[in-house]
């Protein structure tokens, strides 16, 4: 009995099947307003901090919770490149009515304890 050759189209991925992405659904996106968001963090950080803010970013971390990074560049009298930090991170809620609640913990009540 002679035995069947395997049809080479099932043996071998396609090259047009190569670089198929899987088409993902846009979630929802839930964001902090960029208004409320300046308000909070410059309530929030010192003035010379305050000065030199470059971006503030946020992050979703799981509806309604959020990780805001405050950014600053600064350059230095003997640098040519600037420098960029975190200068500030906070863990913060986002209310149903737009309020942002600070739930970072701060380290030095957390060792105390």
């Amino acid at each position: 009995m002679k035995k069947k050759r395997p049809n080479l189209d099932d043996v071998f991925i396609k090259q047009d099947e190569l670089h198929k992405v899987p088409v993902r659904k846009p979630k929802a996106t839930v964001e902090i307003s960029k208004d409320m968001l300046k308000e909070f963090v410059y309530n929030n950080i010192d003035l010379s901090v305050q000065k030199i803010i470059y971006k503030i970013d946020q992050r979703l971390i799981k509806d309604p919770f959020f990780r805001v990074n405050v950014w600053t560049k600064h350059t230095r009298d003997n640098r040519v490149v600037p420098t960029n930090r975190i200068a500030a991170s906070f863990f913060v809620e986002l209310l149903e009515n737009g309020e942002i609640i600070d739930r970072t913990i701060n380290a030095k009540l957390q060792s105390e304890n």
